[in-house]
């Protein structure tokens, strides 16, 4: 899966004026990719690199599944998520 999102692990962040971020963290490098209005909302953006690797991985998974055939259940679930994936990357 290639994509042009910032890599690595992000994490929810508060700025000295107490805005919620959302920043990428690299080792001790905390740098920040975006500014969120509600903690809720925050939490679920910063899982999105882990959440989009996870989804990667069950597609690959379901498509090696012997039943995974054209207009079948197995199908139906990794054709929703490659959109998923597409959609989130592209």
């Amino acid at each position: 899966m290639k994509s042009n999102h910032t890599e690595g692990k992000w994490e929810v962040s508060k700025s000295i004026k107490g805005d919620i971020m959302i920043v990428s963290v690299n080792g001790e490098i905390r740098t920040p990719i975006a500014l969120v209005l509600d903690e809720v909302n925050s939490k679920l953006i910063a899982s999105a690199p882990e959440l989009l690797s996870a989804l990667d991985s069950l597609s690959t998974s379901v498509y090696l599944h012997p039943d995974c055939v054209e207009n079948s259940e197995f199908g139906d679930f990794n054709s929703n998520a490659i959109k998923a994936i597409n959609k989130a990357i592209n």
